[in-house]
């Protein structure tokens, strides 16, 4: 009873979550269309078909348009919105006769409904996939299956676009090079965050599930629209793409600005598909006016996506063009394809440069040309095809033969694509196959061969198994998978036997067919995302607790140096009101740890540490680290382990290479040590004292790593150390004297390790073999706790020759 209590509540907690997503996208949706519905008339589309959709993407270009330009007055969004509101009541009270809420509600009712039912499927399926609680005591509001510190980024952004004002990071920080490239995936995170009580971070991830339930919705109606499939068949065939791995690994890595410009480009694509089944391939306002607001949005959203829709809208509209006027007249004129091509690039232009100084279109088309590159990123093989259709099964094509046979599949999919086509004319079924049938098989194909002519590009450049072509493939193929599904359906029937799938029984058992077919590749997707899927990257909840760090009081400066970049980022986004200087390598601007720096005006925040070594003017954060109003120390007769998390009372500042679970790994011809102490405690003694370190030379198990021992000369000054050899892990004590220290708040002690070659018959002094030892631990102490290296003064040895 107990077990069955649980899981009643979980579903109970995690279904108020969904809802509330749900309803957060529903109105920012419904706050796209009454932006949109108050000033677009029915009449300038051409038709009453899709015009609550035209309705709701001109209402986000402009929100987008006007955020852009009231931030850069150093307006906060929420100020922008209201402002929008009262404009858009006041121009429907004016044309409320001629908008779009005008048109009759036989037509806008059964539209508004099929939408929202669709999209709430759709968002139910994408939470399900990745379930989230918006407020959890546990843990943060994301989950993703990557450590991908863009996603804190866009959430401290768009926090700092409601408020304004102070920027704690850095002055200007949130208008660089990010911003500029994708600057409206940024408002409409803002815009649900104003929703959600200004709460950024909880409106992330209802964000992404929206993005893919639209892409869901879009990809649905296609079907329907087009190839004129069941409205159940395109609801599972939808289904069981944005449940594909492939799909799923893009949209669990964070990446807010594809997700949404995909969604916008695939109703783009559906609203173009309605004009050409509406008969308007001549109407050139009608198909201006339907991009306008698309490519705009594409391209202030996310330019790579941008230029791919600017690509498929040639494609759609050029093709029908030609196709209609070959139709009527039976000639093909070249000169009206550039004509409607050059409209299109106009249009594109125009959507794009009304709103923007020239410098964004060098920054964001210099960005997309940069990432474009085959030899950008970290290698990936190439997708195997069923990865792109969405069917269950290892991403990682690894093996050559495996490769040969990725290849295959890509040629007959193109094949089945284009022997479509051909089928509509070789076999005079032209007439019976409709125009916007045969355009989007023939960009399907096109889909497909392009992932695959990218790929073989950078194979010729010795790049193919590049990050990019995994980019190329969520861009074109991926979206466009859903054709063939559709063209493989429609063969199938044509070539089959009418007396199974040409009567009404034969059109029932027909769908029976495919819902199982659906039914089987959707199970197969939730079955491998429970059973192989990597673990999903969470975050604790304790992070909260850094709201309260500028009520302490008595500083404006925080110092941080966390574990990874998202704790930074976190920490970014919860302490407000401090200027934050950061210390450990991120995204962020940083700077180099300075102990001097470190006071009770300037505190240290050091993630991960439990403050075990410090005084009482250390106050200990739980689950996130320890903040220091002085700077560590070290103390005599107390060892410090150089893996731990602890800030460095004892630090190597040259020559790491990095940190294990063992200590600090090493590797240079020289390695230096600085030590740090209260002045008052070393520089005041009467004798010499000694600092010793614990020298691991075979700690690091790995194979390739392993050496036969190491041989070390320390230089403290201007005083050397005879050479010492080391076969096995050891302290070692080197004396010194109050003089070594030098003089500053606190004392700094630097001491410099020759890491020599072994073989001692290497005249030339290199070793070919790595050098690597670990510096397990260090202390202070008044007598050797090791093996004692004497220090000989030495005129021509100065350790700050480095």
């Amino acid at each position: 009873m107990i077990e069955i209590a649980n899981l009643l509540q979980i579903i109970a907690t995690h279904g108020v979550s969904m809802l509330l997503g749900l309803l957060v996208c529903l109105i920012a949706i419904g706050f796209f269309a009454f932006l949109g519905g108050s000033t677009v008339r029915c009449s300038s589309i051409g038709s009453q078909q899709g015009a609550v959709q035209y309705a709701c993407v001109t209402g986000a270009a402009i929100f987008v348009a006007t955020s852009w330009y009231a931030l850069r007055w150093s307006i906060p969004i929420p100020t922008s919105i209201a402002a929008l509101c009262v404009v858009s009541l006041t121009l429907w009270l004016i044309f409320r006769k001629r908008n779009i809420f005008a048109a009759p509600s036989s037509v806008k009712l059964p539209e508004i409904t099929r939408f929202i039912v669709d999209f709430s499927i759709f968002y139910v399926a994408a939470y399900c996939l990745v379930p989230e609680l918006m407020f959890d005591d546990k843990e943060l509001p994301y989950r993703l299956i990557t450590r991908n510190a863009d996603y804190f980024h866009y959430a401290n952004s768009a926090k700092y676009f409601i408020h304004l004002g102070y920027d704690n990071i850095a002055e200007g920080y949130h208008f660089r090079e990010a911003y500029w490239v994708t600057p409206g995936s940024y408002y409409f995170l803002a815009l649900l965050g104003a929703i959600l009580d200004n709460n950024v971070l909880a409106a992330g991830m209802p964000l992404i599930h929206g993005a893919v339930a639209l892409i869901g919705v879009a990809t649905a109606s296609l079907l329907r629209e087009t190839f004129h499939v069941t409205r159940l068949v395109s609801r599972l065939v939808g289904l069981v793409i944005i449940s594909g791995v492939f799909f799923q690994y893009v949209f669990g890595s964070g990446f807010i600005p594809q997700y949404v410009s995909s969604a916008v480009m695939m109703f783009g694509t559906l609203q173009l598909a309605m004009w050409i089944n509406s008969g308007a391939s001549t109407n050139w306002r009608a198909m201006l006016l339907l991009m306008l607001p698309y490519c705009f949005l594409t391209f202030y959203i996310y330019p790579a996506i941008a230029i791919i829709y600017t690509l498929v809208a040639t494609l759609l509209v050029c093709g029908s063009v030609i196709q209609a006027a070959m139709m009527r007249s039976g000639q093909f004129r070249i000169g009206r394809v550039f004509v409607w091509w050059g409209s299109i690039v106009a249009v594109v232009f125009i959507a794009v440069g009304t709103f923007d100084p020239s410098h964004f279109f060098y920054i964001a088309f210099g960005y997309v040309g940069k990432l474009s590159d085959a030899q950008v990123g970290w290698p990936l093989y190439m997708l195997p095809f069923y990865s792109l259709l969405g069917i269950p099964g290892d991403m990682q094509a690894s093996v050559g033969c495996l490769e040969i046979w990725i290849l295959i599949g890509f040629t007959v999919i193109a094949l089945n694509l284009y022997f479509y086509v051909f089928k509509s004319y070789a076999f005079g079924s032209r007439e019976r196959t409709p125009l916007a049938q045969r355009m989007f098989v023939t960009l399907g194909a096109a889909a497909w061969l392009a992932y695959f002519f990218y790929y073989a590009i950078g194979y010729f450049h010795g790049a193919s198994r590049s990050y990019q072509q995994w980019k190329m493939a969520s861009y074109l193929p991926l979206l466009f998978s859903f054709i063939f599904f559709a063209s493989t359906a429609h063969l199938s029937r044509t070539v089959s036997s009418s007396r199974w799938f040409g009567s009404s029984a034969g059109k029932f058992r027909w769908n029976v067919l495919c819902c199982g077919l659906a039914v089987i590749a959707l199970g197969g997707n939730i079955a491998y995302r429970l059973t192989q899927w990597p673990e999903d990257q969470r975050q604790s909840a304790d992070f909260e607790a850094l709201r309260r760090v500028p009520k302490l009081g008595g500083f404006d400066d925080l110092y941080v140096h966390m574990r990874n970049t998202s704790d930074v980022m976190l920490v970014a986004y919860f302490v407000e009101k401090l200027r934050l200087h950061f210390l450990s390598p991120s995204s962020l601007p940083t700077e180099q740890y300075d102990p001097e720096k470190i006071d009770a005006k300037h505190p240290l925040l050091w993630g991960g540490s439990q403050c075990a070594n410090e005084k009482a003017s250390a106050i200990y954060i739980y689950g996130v680290g320890c903040l220091l109003r002085a700077p560590p120390l070290m103390q005599f007769d107390h060892a410090y382990r150089l893996a731990s998390d602890d800030p460095p009372a004892i630090d190597v500042t040259q020559g790491r290479v990095g940190r294990a679970v063992w200590g600090s790994q090493v590797e240079a011809p020289r390695v230096r040590i600085v030590a740090y102490a209260a002045a008052e405690e070393v520089m005041q003694q009467k004798l010499r004292a000694f600092v010793n370190l614990q020298i691991c030379p075979n700690c690091d198990p790995r194979p390739d790593s392993y050496r036969e021992g190491a041989r070390l000369r320390f230089h403290l000054g201007r005083k050397l150390s005879p050479i010492i050899s080391l076969k096995d892990s050891r302290w070692v004590s080197i004396p010194y004297d109050p003089a070594d220290w030098v003089d500053a708040r606190p004392a700094k002690l630097f001491l410099d390790m020759d890491i020599l070659p072994v073989n001692e018959s290497n005249s030339d002094g290199k070793d070919r073999r790595p050098i690597e030892l670990v510096l397990v631990a260090a202390s202070l102490s008044a007598a050797p706790q090791g093996e004692l290296v004497e220090m000989a003064s030495e005129p021509n040895a100065d350790s700050s020759q480095f």
